[in-house]
């Protein structure tokens, strides 16, 4: 539509030219941007569900492997060593480029643990720490790239 606009107001080449290429080189790529992550996350239904889950699911993981331990699932009775909690936490880390896992892990979990302190023992809201709530974004976004 703006382009269609510039055509018809009849500019001077070299100032259509410049308006074109405003359009194309910064309107349309941030445009494109925020309609994808509108529709992602319209799709997601259950968004803030979804984003809980996988930040509850991120610190417990990270709290056993910065401890070393292995983790039992509950409901399945699986048990995922260091090397598997490491893979787990890796695919949260990855889609947002986490350079420096072990530092992130630790500056994660102690921000849980200093929050649950103060929220009698409950975790904090997926979107109470930037960092991690743009890693869980990330996460949530790669997983449904393709729509």
């Amino acid at each position: 539509v703006l382009e269609q606009q510039i055509e018809q107001e009849q500019f001077p080449a070299e100032t259509r030219e410049r308006y074109l290429r405003f359009i194309k080189e910064y309107l349309a790529p941030r445009y494109i941007e925020f309609i994808g992550k509108e529709i992602q996350t319209a799709y997601l239904e259950s968004y803030s569900e979804y984003g809980q889950n996988i930040f509850d699911r991120y610190v417990l993981y990270a709290d056993f492997w910065i401890q070393d331990q292995e983790y039992r699932d509950p409901e399945t009775g699986e048990i995922l060593n260091r090397v598997a909690l490491n893979e787990e936490l890796e695919k949260i880390e990855k889609p947002a480029g986490i350079s420096n896992p072990k530092d992130f892990r630790n500056e994660i979990v102690n921000f849980v643990l200093r929050a649950r302190a103060n929220n009698n023992g409950k975790n904090p809201t997926w979107l109470s720490y930037e960092k991690l709530r743009v890693v869980i974004e990330k996460k949530m976004f790669s997983n449904t790239e393709d729509l």
